[in-house]
Parts: structure tokens; sequence; C-alpha cells
């Protein structure tokens, strides 16, 4: 769902119809919004939860380690199997 539409919803459940925003209006608002903001408050967040979160943050050797693999494993499709991975 688009971020007009979540917006227009808002509005809706509060029972304001009329702040509802057309997706053009919306559209022509956001392009005013400075691109370095979207950088500032990803920093902002990021030192924010490793300054708060700090103690749940694993490391390796004082760094952060972040991994991919690639591996896939085929299970028997069988009852079993199915309530084990869809708890």
């Amino acid at each position: 769902m688009s971020l007009g539409k979540r917006i227009n919803n808002f509005f809706k459940k509060l029972g304001n119809l009329k702040e509802m925003v057309s997706p053009s209006s919306f559209y022509e608002a956001r392009k005013k919004i400075d691109p370095e903001l979207y950088k500032y408050l990803n920093s902002s967040c990021v030192q924010q939860y490793y300054k708060k979160g700090s103690e749940y943050v694993k490391t390796w050797r004082g760094r952060l380690l972040w991994a991919v693999d690639c591996t896939t494993i085929n299970l028997p499709d069988t009852e079993e199997t199915r309530a084990f991975y869809t708890k």
C-alpha cells in the first residue's frame, strides 16, 4: 500500500475526511523534501540503535559480521514438517 493511501486511511480512522490527500498533491509535497533529510534520519536511527541497543548487538572481535549463505535444503512435504516449520 502506498504511503499516500496509508495517510488517507489514517485520517479516515480519525473521522477527519477534510484532510484527505490526493495522490498528485502528496507526490508534489514529497518532492519538496531535501534528500539530505533521509540521510540524516537514517544515520540518526542507526546511531540510536547501536547506542541504546548495543547489549543486543553481537560482534566478532569488536566488529559487526554480516554474511549471506545461499544454501538450500529440500525438506519432505509432510504434516510433521509443516507443523514444525509453521510455528
